[in-house]
């Protein structure tokens, strides 16, 4: 039997463009999960999107797979009573509509049952496939929902019509209070009316050819790409196609049709970061960049049309009057802010809420300059950098007080930093206070200079211990306060600069902790940055070796190096007999960790181990010195166990080998826990 080709459109008010794809994708697999579920053979489902719609099709078999269902009765002997069928099975029998010759029996956790098999119609994939829709898409997990007339239903937008096409026929079907019908409709611009589909063949024929929809996502991305290309191009020079922006864009359109547009050239004396904002952010336009040597902006953008239309000059005057609009805004802006230095902000600060439970910026300055002060010695700075980054802290947050910030809220730092080497602070600190946000994302570059990575981990702490200390903290999914962001910011930046040395993560926090007087065990902060860190991580030997390598030491700025010579050492079989001689020596402690060792050691074995561990202690310095050790550690141990009874029955002994057990096993974690490393080989 040929299969049945099927297609399902719901229709929507315009979809958020971040969720098209993945609506799309979400309801191709509940689809096919429902249609396996109800017995109908469907092929591999292929999802389409556009922002007004969500589109699947596929090949279904035309009625259910047959099947034959067990339905279990009494246990054999509550059946039959000397022979004789009892009341049990009689009304099973009633039950099934069977007579006893046509039961059979099974076996279940060693119990007899009697069972009846029953045939099961296969019914048409027509009568099935609207209640396998129905359920696929009320399972749809929704990012937003909403409610829209006087009905109950929710979606992430209203929905407008529904289509369910099973080769020529038109299934009926209701999606949120939606019934289908056998319409749909193309762009806005260009076929916004109803138009009938008499088949699933000729929705798909008639959806590009006849009413401009382009389902494939990807095609619109590259038609995109590729146009936009050629028209900047044609200009001189190239389109900057951030691929964020690209996929944003083409989930705003259903067939996009790009086109270029000019502004005025004197807006390029604006720094551009405004200009760029201000075309990506606002408008949705790709800046076009010269092509040669260091990128340049040039007077031109690329916006995108939704559907052919007419009067392109008209659409393409409109854009460039808009965007001239906004762009004199931010002239005007930026020329206004250039009145005021930024040090001249600085007192306002104490008027800008940070946070209604962690106070003002000006409050949160002050902690950061005190924090840094009681560290600074750690940083390891010189004179000059430690005065430029108390200048950095000083005017960090002053361009929250600027136009610019306040209409272009995702400049914040660029244009302070902007701002700063316009009034002739020093290179560092407006460098530091242009990267103090940095990283942003995973993948996102540190801060370049010491400065701002300084500035980057004391700001980042002061939030982190000020939040959860008061309560604030991220909770599944939601982290409105941005805290994995400053954890993980916080992280990379020491481990990836490696500042600070010799300066503990728990020393650090600590200290944040004693500025902002807050009740808080900063042990929280540091597993929140630890899990971060194992986020952002790409070696897994290293990852599953963090916890260890903290708990020992949480001087993040070795920490990366300590890793990796870690992970090579992992696998070596001489780390093995490392490991089972600390473990070993974890046993015999139990709880008896804090001995104290000293004085005299009569017997020779005792007096070895005490050398060896004092050799151990000394090399402590650096790894490999450390490591060339454990060869006569491990020998060592062994011949101390084997000839020298620990738990001696004189307490003075006992006490004496102990406290040497203790002082090894410090030294043997030196550099990680051994109780908190994972089992080798997982």
């Amino acid at each position: 039997m040929n299969p049945l080709q099927m297609v399902l459109e719901v229709g929507c008010e315009e979809i958020p463009s971040r969720y098209v794809d993945a609506l799309a994708s979400e309801l191709a697999e509940r689809l096919t999960a429902e249609c396996t579920s109800a017995r109908i053979g469907i092929a591999s489902l292929t999802a389409g999107s556009t922002p007004r719609r969500l589109t699947v099709w596929g090949d279904v078999r035309a009625q259910q797979q047959e099947r034959v269902a067990e339905i279990r009765g009494p246990r054999l002997e509550a059946a039959y009573r000397e022979g004789q069928a009892t009341a049990a099975l009689a009304g099973f029998l009633r039950r099934v509509g069977q007579r006893p010759e046509e039961l059979t029996e099974a076996t279940v956790d060693g119990k007899r049952y009697v069972v009846a098999r029953r045939r099961e119609p296969a019914l048409p994939a027509a009568a099935v496939l609207p209640g396998a829709v129905e359920r696929a898409f009320s399972s749809l997990s929704l990012p937003r929902a909403m409610r829209w007339g006087a009905g109950d239903a929710r979606f992430v937008r209203p929905v407008r019509w529904v289509g369910l096409w099973l080769d020529d026929r038109v299934l009926a079907v209701e999606l949120a209070g939606i019934p289908s019908g056998g319409t749909t409709r193309g762009n806005r611009t260009d076929h916004p009316q109803a138009v009938a589909m008499g088949s699933a063949a000729q929705y798909l024929a008639a959806l590009e050819s006849r009413l401009g929809v382009m389902l494939d996502g990807k095609r619109r991305r590259r038609e995109i790409a590729e146009c936009g290309g050629k028209l900047a191009l044609a200009l001189g020079g190239r389109m900057d196609a951030e691929p964020d922006l690209l996929s944003e864009v083409a989930n705003l359109v259903e067939w996009p049709v790009p086109f270029c547009g000019e502004f005025d050239p004197r807006f390029l004396t604006v720094p551009e970061p405004v200009l760029v904002t201000a075309m990506k952010v606002h408008q949705r336009y790709f800046p076009v960049l010269t092509d040669t040597g260091k990128p340049s902006l040039l007077p031109y953008f690329i916006g995108v049309r939704n559907g052919k239309g007419e009067a392109m000059e008209e659409v393409r005057h409109g854009n460039e009057k808009v965007l001239g609009a906004r762009l004199a805004d931010a002239e005007y802006f930026y020329r206004q802010d250039g009145k005021t230095p930024l040090a001249a902000r600085r007192h306002r600060l104490a008027q800008v809420v940070f946070h209604t439970r962690l106070g003002t910026y000006a409050d949160k300055v002050e902690r950061m300059q005190a924090i840094f002060r009681m560290t600074a010695p750690q940083w390891e700075l010189g004179g000059e950098e430690e005065h430029q980054v108390l200048r950095a802290m000083d005017l960090a947050k002053c361009d929250l007080l600027t136009h610019v910030v306040e209409e272009f809220p995702e400049l914040e730092g660029i244009m302070g930093g902007i701002y700063a080497e316009q009034d002739g602070e020093p290179a560092e600190v407006a460098a530091a206070i242009r990267d103090q946000y940095l990283p942003r994302w995973q993948g996102d570059p540190i801060p370049a200079g010491r400065v701002g990575q300084v500035l980057g981990v004391i700001d980042r702490a002061d939030t982190l211990v000020m939040a959860l200390a008061h309560g604030i903290q991220p909770t599944g999914s939601e982290d409105p306060f941005g805290l994995r962001r400053a954890a993980l910011g916080l992280g990379r930046i020491w481990t990836e600069s490696a500042i600070a040395p010799s300066l503990g993560l728990g020393e650090l926090l600590e200290q944040a902790k004693a500025v902002a007087m807050a009740n808080l065990e900063v042990t929280s902060v540091v597993a929140l940055i630890v899990r971060r860190l194992k986020s952002a991580w790409t070696e897994a030997t290293e990852v599953d070796l963090l916890d260890a390598l903290v708990a020992a030491d949480d001087r993040l700025g070795t920490l990366a190096a300590r890793a990796a010579w870690l992970a090579e050492r992992w696998s070596e079989t001489e780390f093995g007999g490392y490991l089972t001689v600390a473990k070993r020596v974890d046993r015999v402690l139990g709880e008896r960790r804090n001995s104290v060792s000293g004085g005299d050691y009569p017997v020779a074995e005792e007096a070895e181990l005490r050398d060896v561990t004092d050799r151990l202690a000394a090399a402590a310095q650096g790894m490999d010195a450390w490591w060339a050790e454990i060869p006569a550690v491990i020998e060592c141990v062994e011949r101390f166990f084997e000839r020298v009874l620990v738990m001696d029955p004189d307490p003075a002994v006992q006490s004496r080998r102990l406290g040497l057990l203790a002082r090894l096993q410090t030294e043997l974690g030196r550099f990680w826990d051994p109780e908190q490393l994972p089992a080798r080989g997982s």
